[in-house]
């Protein structure tokens, strides 16, 4: 009876997940709550508890429960903390079958608190002499150890609770995509929630001086009978990772006595892919490789045994290996095509098929054949098109850029007479990886033209149209800013000979629209000069010569005339980039003067310069003030911070010879090589190659 009890109760933890009670009274409390009436939603929710506890409707009861104190924690104004401190004092006067539920719903509370609070925690140092009631004022590490040891007391109770089955749930839980054998008591529901918990990319934030790191050499990525009895070597104790791999040990353990094969390939790619993600070390992805051949090799008949399949053909195509990829999946696709495995390997197998295409090409050649290049995948015929366009007409859009086209303005291109139509062979790809190609452009006569590319000869219903721009022209100009003004160089694009009278014109925005601003001709050396043209960004140039024109799409910014005045400053520099939180950080500066107007530079000696280490939350660490000797130089050290947010962290030298430089202070491992000779075959002799 006891398990029972504790098997409907149970169900109340994933509320999200849960089907809305049927009775009058739970329709009463939405209408309630939709009407934005809490405390009547409440005076309905007493009388379920009291209907649901008379009948032992335990189940029922704690998710009444929950909404009571979620809706009386709107009422008092809706602070977190007095939400947990209801719950709370609720598990203090439960039973010993009701208690763990509650902890394993405060977890959770705890856990979406955080979801939604995350940026709060990310920029909190760890704090000390903080009120314990009040978890919002908590740092990170405070959080997730009372989330962990709330899990792990809940996950206590495993006797009992692996001998409730998960059927036990089907009037309250919303049926799900996976089989009910891949969870089949509320033990694996448990520690599954928990899983996700110990497993989330978050816990990094939180990690001691001395956290427990995965090797994936060791038997942590084994197969499965060496992984049971992997034995990790920490004094992290309450490690996430550590906490990870024993409930794999324990889940699988289960399963795998229980004769749930099921069950265990699931929970052992789980394994796997959390271990080669969450590990160190060399070729994890190979030895990942060789774990689901084995699963695949033992499983084959199975339906799970085509996820394995998936996550194999994933694994070669991390490699770089398509074409085993592709095979895989067309495979188990066939085996399985109604399965979540199968039904995932069409996915990929229909990914590594899609096609693809690139175009890029120079921006401006002289009349005669050019050059384009294109990048494509999983097609042998490429087809181009040259449309003439008129690049004025970008004068009269609001906002955009010259070269961009909207869907109708490609569409109309599309729809007008090519000036030249081509189309090129292509090399299959059967590697299924892209490939770039250069292909000929026929000769055009000077104008601006879209240069439009697909693998089907109809463009407009074509499901992929590339498109680049091209200016053909007979002349080119080079630009350069400074200053407030900008001086421009026009030149024979052939000989390269300057080219004269060439009319220049600024075009700039003015708002949403472009204009025309100022106009200079070219001298003698092709030179023209802009004094502070239209505005100080998106200028560009538009020239006429020989009958031709030319725009400059690209654009310039022109910033204000600046006269540098002399300055003082210091250059700091470090022996590393990155540290370990207690490692010694030696530091030296240069103090200098530069003065660009005179062009003089020079140290400063015998100045006092005081140098501040400041944490990722730009919190003083510590302070030196040091003297520069007789060639300006100081040097000093300061020790990475322990129990701060790790991150990047600023050596800054004060006013008035300021100066700063970046370090990382990070927890890793630090690297181990070995280095083995190999025995000489025979002796060298000289000028022979030695290997």
């Amino acid at each position: 009876m006891k398990r029972s009890i504790m098997a409907v109760a149970l169900a109340a933890i994933l509320a999200s997940t849960l089907a809305a009670a049927p009775s009058k009274r739970w329709k009463d409390v939405e209408k309630a709550k939709n009407k934005g009436l809490p405390k009547t939603a409440i005076e309905h929710l007493d009388r379920i508890l009291a209907e649901t506890q008379r009948d032992a409707r335990y189940g029922e009861w704690l998710k009444a429960l929950a909404e009571k104190i979620m809706l009386h924690g709107v009422v008092q104004g809706n602070h977190p903390e007095e939400k947990i401190r209801a719950l709370q004092a609720q598990a203090a006067s439960a039973d010993s079958s009701t208690r763990p539920l509650l902890r394993a719903i405060e977890a959770q509370w705890y856990w979406h608190y955080y979801n939604r609070n995350r940026w709060r925690f990310l920029q909190r140092t760890q704090t000390a002499g903080v009120n314990d009631t009040d978890f919002t004022t908590w740092d990170l590490r405070k959080l997730f150890g009372r989330i962990d040891s709330l899990y792990w007391g809940v996950l206590a109770n495993e006797a009992l609770l692996t001998g409730i089955p998960i059927a036990a749930f089907n009037d309250f839980l919303e049926p799900g995509t996976m089989p009910e054998a891949l969870r089949p008591t509320l033990y694996d529901f448990l520690a599954h929630e928990a899983l996700a918990f110990y497993t989330s990319a978050e816990q990094a934030g939180a990690r001691p001086e001395d956290a427990f790191e995965i090797d994936a050499a060791s038997d942590a990525m084994a197969p499965l009978g060496n992984f049971l009895a992997f034995a990790p070597e920490t004094t992290d104790s309450s490690s996430p990772k550590l906490r990870a791999i024993l409930l794999y040990q324990t889940l699988l353990s289960y399963h795998r006595a229980a004769e749930n094969p099921d069950a265990q390939i699931d929970l052992d790619l789980s394994r796997l892919l959390y271990v080669k993600n969450n590990s160190f070390g060399e070729d994890r992805n190979k030895t990942l490789i060789a774990r689901l051949e084995e699963i695949v090799a033992q499983y084959g008949t199975r339906e799970l045994a085509a996820l394995a399949a998936y996550q194999l053909a994933r694994a070669w195509g991390e490699q770089g290996d398509l074409v085993t990829a592709h095979g895989i999946c067309a495979e188990w696709e066939r085996r399985f095509p109604k399965s979540v495995g199968g039904q995932s390997c069409a996915a990929y197998r229909v990914e590594i098929e899609q096609k693809s295409l690139s175009l890029t090409g120079e921006r401006c050649v002289p009349s005669g054949p050019s050059r384009v290049q294109a990048k494509y995948k999983n097609f042998t015929k490429l087809y181009f098109r040259a449309v003439r366009d008129d690049w004025k007409r970008f004068m009269s859009r609001k906002w955009g850029y010259p070269n961009n086209l909207s869907d109708a303005e490609l569409g109309a291109l599309l729809g007008e007479p090519a000036a030249a139509s081509w189309e090129t062979d292509l090399a299959p790809t059967a590697d299924f990886k892209e490939r770039p190609v250069e292909v000929d452009v026929p000769k055009l006569k000077p104008g601006y033209y879209r240069i439009f590319a697909s693998w089907q000869p109809d463009f407009i219903s074509s499901s992929m149209v590339q498109h680049t721009w091209l200016w053909v022209c007979d002349y080119t100009m080079v630009l350069r800013t400074g200053n407030g003004q900008v001086d421009g160089l026009v030149v024979d694009a052939t000989t390269g000979e300057p080219l004269a009278g060439a009319e220049a014109t600024v075009v700039y925005r003015d708002g949403e629209h472009y204009k025309f601003g100022q106009q200079a001709a070219t001298d003698r050396d092709g030179r023209f000069v802009f004094a502070s043209p239209g505005s100080y960004y998106d200028n560009h140039i538009h020239l006429k010569a020989r009958g031709q024109e030319l725009f400059d799409a690209n654009g310039f910014y022109v910033g204000g005339r600046s006269e540098p005045s002399p300055d003082e400053r210091t250059v700091l520099f470090t022996d590393r980039s990155l540290y370990r939180p207690g490692q010694t950080i030696h530091f030296k500066g240069i103090c200098v003067l530069v003065d660009q107007a005179r062009d003089d530079y020079q140290v400063l000696p015998k100045r006092s310069v005081t140098v501040v280490l400041r944490d990722a939350n730009w919190q003083e660490v510590a302070r030196q003030t040091l003297l520069t000797n007789d060639y300006g130089s100081c040097a000093g050290t300061f020790t990475a911070p322990e129990g701060r947010l790790t991150g990047q962290m600023t050596i800054y030298a004060e006013h008035p010879v300021e100066g700063q430089t970046v370090i990382r202070v990070e927890e890793y491992k630090r690297p181990k090589f070995t280095v083995e000779l190999a025995k000489p075959k025979a002796a060298s002799r000289l000028h022979d190659s030695v290997t």
